[in-house]
């Protein structure tokens, strides 16, 4: 019986350090996808594209500052943290990037809602890689 609870007890403690450095990617992803919407709400409440053209830019400004919030709040182990954060700084940098394209092309081009859609899926294209890579690395 000693044994048994022994073994018990260590095969507890086993599962505990494999999770230890995971990241909760649902909530993470949830809770982004939550802060994104917000920040939308938020810079289009100053106005429309017409009267903020700089209005994708302050979208990213404002998720950038809420992310690494998110990302921190759902690793439950900070032992990965610094490579995480490394690929959250590599995403808002290509995300940034991108919304100035958008921008430049929609003040040089027009047709807004092409160049929205445009952006919209090319910045979820970066989002996943990118979830990818850390979930990958948070060992999931």
């Amino acid at each position: 019986m000693k044994k048994f609870i022994t073994i018990f007890i260590l095969g507890l403690l086993w599962c505990n350090v494999s999770v230890a450095g995971s990241l909760n990617a649902n909530k993470y992803q949830n809770e982004y996808h939550e802060a994104f919407k917000q920040c939308i709400n938020e810079i289009s409440s100053y106005g429309n594209f017409n009267q903020n053209p700089k209005m994708y830019l302050d979208i990213e400004e404002c998720i950038r500052d809420e992310d690494e919030k998110i990302l921190i709040n759902n690793l439950s182990d900070t032992k990965h943290l610094v490579t995480l954060l490394e690929i959250c700084y590599e995403r808002h940098k290509r995300m940034f990037a991108l919304a100035k394209e958008i921008t430049i092309d929609m003040l040089e081009q027009g047709n807004k809602q092409t160049h929205l859609k445009r952006y919209l899926n090319k910045r979820m294209r970066i989002w996943e890689e990118t979830l990818s890579r850390q979930e990958t690395i948070a060992g999931l």
